[in-house]
């Protein structure tokens, strides 16, 4: 028998047959967008848990001086959360020290508003400088925060002292008192970590 006739002999592949095989390439793909969207879900994870840590204090300490504030609970209602996933601004540690500037959105139960907060962190300890809410009519209200304040926030700055004045009535023959010096200024540098929140997409 030729070759040709046993060419002619085979059978063609059943619809069944295809049907199967198309099933089984779109299984494979279905598969791979899993894996993919996981990977991409994971990594979403980390960013924004190594987000949280910088900025979550910021946070908190905002949250709570807005639960507190008698004008704002009358105005949002209670309870007062956060209505986005994650704020938007920059974050920057350098050692124990660092600021924070974040734009968040808060909800109550009646009605949203955008809060700015800027803050500070000063020997490993985070505090509020500013803290403002925008309403959603545009009326903008800036939150008390005297009593959010903490003594080493509010530490005045070192300054070397100054030479004594000279008695009243001394002779040019007397020799001036010795002028303390000041101590050295010693800086230790220390790693800096700067996060750039980029702005979410106007909806």
């Amino acid at each position: 028998m030729s070759d040709w006739q046993n060419k002619q002999e085979i059978p063609p592949k059943s619809p069944d047959s295809l049907v199967g095989q198309a099933r089984s390439w779109i299984m494979r793909l279905a598969i791979a967008a899993i894996l993919v969207l996981l990977a991409v879900a994971g990594l979403a994870v980390v960013i924004l848990t190594f987000l949280a840590r910088l900025g979550g204090e910021p946070l908190h300490l905002a949250l709570e001086a807005l639960r507190k504030d008698q004008t704002v609970v009358a105005r949002l209602g209670e309870p007062i959360e956060m209505a986005s996933w994650f704020p938007v601004g920059s974050v920057r540690v350098s050692g124990d020290r660092g600021n924070a500037n974040l734009t968040f959105r808060v909800k109550g139960s009646r009605e949203k508003a955008l809060v700015n907060v800027i803050a500070q962190r000063i020997a490993g300890k985070w505090g509020l400088t500013t803290l403002e809410v925008r309403y959603s009519n545009g009326e903008r209200q800036m939150v008390d925060l005297s009593g959010q304040g903490d003594e080493e926030l509010d530490a005045p700055k070192w300054s070397p002292p100054s030479a004594p004045a000279a008695p009243q009535g001394a002779g040019q023959g007397d020799k001036p008192l010795p002028r303390e010096e000041a101590p050295p200024n010693v800086s230790i540098p220390a790693p800096s970590v700067e996060i750039k929140i980029p702005e979410a997409p106007p909806k």
